[in-house]
């Protein structure tokens, strides 16, 4: 374990001035050091566990997408730089982070400590500072801007509004309902409702902050969630960096679009290592409502390619996902076949991390 920079032990000191807040519950008395500097700059510290790379392309991705995020959220960003501590099975422990939990966010440090990389959804704690919210705002929030690597499972919503910390099975079902509220009341009156269920807890508390800051019964927004119950990933979150920033690739001139991706960790645009996966990121637009075959060649049998739709959401005329996206991987031999309305698309592509195969992608 190093020793503190100075800067550091000036955030400590503040910490512990002002008492440590956690954006996802950490029981500690202190804040520990640990690794080497990786990355800096004017948003980010990233110390790792010896031996934990990143790829090439993971810090410039995170502060693509910490830019987009912050014009989303306008003055609800704290906009302050973050101490980002990756770390191995080692390094991480019960006594930074609950032990169901690979990372947390200690909110008013700006701390955050992960096995994971990038993580943006403990970003999106340090970022708003919401630790006094109830924990269904509060991972609602980090899931709907952010990212984790919970599963897509449907939890009963009405269970949840009076839980002091929502299971990580259940952070998707909270970045729904987050999604349900932005979308229906906007983000003032969204951001309204954290503060008016400051340090509150039980369902009948929640129910009371719903009824005062947006007029409307809770139970109502029970019946109404139905509609965002089952919604796909691809419409509940919001891809900003993906959906607005990220370049476009345009179609060649006998109407296919391909690209052949040198998929290598040393590579300047591919992200991670997350677990045990890299991945890069590439964006192109549909002109009239169509469909395509997307198929996929690598040596890699890992590789598979996710394709997401920008512009869609859980309202009114609710597509599944599979039927104007595609998700293909090594063994569709003949590809997938999907329906893409008029609009921006983008795609992960992704396989092993041990691996540097390249992969070409091909929709026509």
């Amino acid at each position: 374990m190093q020793r503190s920079t100075p800067k550091l032990r000036w955030r400590r000191a503040l910490t512990y001035a002002f008492g440590l807040i956690f954006g996802v519950g950490c029981a500690a008395d202190e804040l520990p050091h640990f690794g080497t500097l990786q990355y800096e700059s004017e948003n980010f510290e990233v110390w790792a566990s010896a031996g934990l790379v990143a790829c090439s392309g993971t810090y410039e991705y995170t502060e693509h997408w910490l830019s987009s995020f912050r014009e989303r959220v306008g003055e609800y960003s704290g906009q302050q730089p973050h101490t980002f501590y990756w770390l191995d099975a080692d390094d991480f422990s019960d006594n930074l982070c609950p032990s169901t939990f690979g990372g947390c966010a200690h909110a008013s440090a700006n701390i955050i400590y992960s096995t994971l990389i990038p993580t943006t959804h403990e970003i999106v704690h340090t970022e708003l500072n919401r630790a006094f919210a109830p924990s269904l705002l509060r991972e609602g929030a980090a899931e709907v801007f952010g990212f984790s690597q919970s599963t897509d499972r449907v939890s009963d919503l009405g269970d949840l509004f009076g839980r002091e910390r929502i299971p990580g099975s259940a952070y998707r079902t909270a970045g729904r309902f987050s999604r349900m509220l932005i979308d229906r009341y906007g983000l003032d009156a969204y951001f309204e409702l954290h503060d008016a269920l400051h340090k509150t807890t039980g369902r009948d508390a929640f129910a009371v902050g719903v009824s005062d800051t947006l007029d409307v019964e809770l139970s109502t927004l029970e019946q109404d969630f139905e509609m965002y119950a089952s919604c796909s990933v691809d419409r509940w979150r919001f891809y900003d960096y993906e959906c607005s920033d990220l370049p476009i690739i345009p179609w060649d001139n006998d109407g296919r679009w391909v690209q052949e991706v040198s998929l290598s960790c040393a590579d300047q645009d591919v992200i991670g290592p997350r677990g045990d996966v890299i991945w890069t990121l590439r964006a192109f637009e549909v002109a009239e409502l169509t469909s395509f075959r997307t198929t996929i060649a690598s040596t890699d049998e890992t590789a598979n390619v996710t394709v997401f739709e920008c512009n869609a959401d859980c309202r009114e005329s609710y597509v599944p996902q599979g039927s104007r996206s595609a998700w293909v991987n090594h063994n569709d031999g003949a590809g997938v076949i999907a329906a893409y309305d008029k609009g921006r698309y983008w795609m992960r592509i992704e396989h092993a991390a041990n691996s540097d195969a390249s992969v070409t992608v091909t929709l026509e």
